[in-house]
């Protein structure tokens, strides 16, 4: 094997999926050439490319235009398709099928299938059970599906397992308000207005903002001073070297180490994403916040997911048909979708920093809750390391 390509199109399939796969290549095979080949996404934060070429082992990395122009208008390319192999890990399928309809090399899909353009595909890599049954339900043959685990679950322990954040003594909380400038731009003073509410009731409380790769320094930093979205509330944030303070001086760490601080946290106050995963397999209870005060803003697949970029009306309309989700209120948060049930409380609703407060509390006074709540997310990724090492093994036969 010469070179491995990867379709990835969001910060969770570049971060997450991508990075274990990756780092098995490298240790196993140190000159292979690997490149990320970005693809169209509503979930994109217009940063994946710049992240991907800092990660560690990335030959290059293939923008949007570049990867369509690859696939549509026949770009040049010097691919060894002899001894060249793609891995589909986000993205509409029929864009890796069409990329490999014109290289003709061999192409494997991780989670996702649809029967119009299986005929392209060497295999697919399944999580569990679960992810075969939907695969096998989509029309896919058996005889090309192959269980692997969460590739979720190597990333992570790989990251956590190479961090030097230490453990504190205090009640430690992990503000995470997602990998995208817009969500902190619009959730972090509301998670600031909840930390002044932990902050009262327990006085030596200390709080990391772990700071997405994903939200480059300069953007981040031209954030503040902060002010509260009109429509969701909280408190006015400064920044003074790598600390936030609220208006009541509430002071909040700011780090590049994610899975370090989240490793070491009591509780994480997070959004629906990988980092509900992540804090899943690392055992750490979290509350999961889906606000719907601007239903517009938040990020959602398919149709409805585009309306934001249709001017004048596109946003609107969005807000309209997002709305609705109040009531049916499905599971969101990854490890409450792969369980069928709440393991870690979620909250979907207009917020306020008040009624996320309320709705937290309880698993601050009660340790035991949180030790419950622990041992459940660690019991349902239990199985599922390995798996960037089966996917490797598999490609490279």
């Amino acid at each position: 094997m010469e070179e491995v390509l990867i379709t990835a199109n969001s910060p969770g399939e570049i971060a997450g999926w991508s990075y274990p796969i990756i780092y098995k290549l490298k240790e196993k095979q140190p000159d292979i050439k690997i490149s990320i080949l970005l693809l169209p996404c509503s979930f994109s934060s217009g940063r994946e490319k710049e992240v991907a070429e800092k990660m560690e082992g990335v030959h290059r990395v293939f923008t949007v235009k570049e990867t369509l122009s690859l696939i549509f208008l026949g770009k040049k390319h010097d691919f060894n398709t002899k001894s060249t192999v793609l891995i589909h890990l986000g993205g509409d399928l029929f864009y890796s099928a069409l990329l490999v309809k014109r290289l003709r090399i061999p192409l494997w899909s991780y989670e996702w299938a649809n029967k119009l353009w299986d005929k392209y595909f060497t295999g697919y890599f399944a999580k569990d059970e679960k992810n075969k049954k939907e695969l096998l339900r989509r029309g896919i043959s058996e005889e090309k599906i192959h269980i692997v685990g969460d590739l979720l679950v190597d990333s992570t322990f790989i990251k956590a397992n190479n961090s030097d954040v230490k453990r504190k003594e205090n009640l430690t909380i992990s503000l995470m308000p997602g990998s995208r400038d817009r969500e902190a731009r619009a959730l972090l003073p509301l998670f600031g207005g909840v930390a002044d509410l932990i902050k009262q009731k327990y006085p030596d409380a200390f709080f990391y903002l772990p700071v997405s790769p994903f939200i480059p320094d300069k953007v981040f930093d031209s954030l503040f001073p902060l002010q509260p979205d009109e429509k969701v509330g909280g408190s006015v944030l400064t920044k003074e070297g790598n600390m936030v303070y609220t208006d009541k001086r509430t002071p909040i760490q700011a780090v590049r180490d994610s899975l370090g601080s989240m490793k070491n946290s009591d509780f994480i106050i997070t959004i629906p994403g990988t980092t509900t995963g992540e804090a899943g397999i690392l055992g750490i209870p979290f509350l999961s916040i889906l606000p719907l005060n601007r239903p517009e803003l938040i990020p959602y697949i398919g149709i409805i997911g585009l309306l934001e970029h249709i001017p004048i009306i596109g946003k609107p309309l969005k807000a309209k048909l997002m709305m609705p989700m109040s009531v049916n209120k499905p599971l969101l948060a990854q490890p409450n979708l792969r369980a069928g049930r709440e393991v870690s409380p979620e909250f979907m609703e207009v917020v306020h920093p008040e009624n996320v407060f309320e709705k937290l509390l309880p698993y601050l006074e009660d340790g035991e809750k949180r030790r419950k709540i622990s041992l459940d997310l660690k019991n349902i990724y239990i199985h599922h390391d390995g798996s960037s090492d089966r996917i490797c093994e598999k490609i490279t036969e």
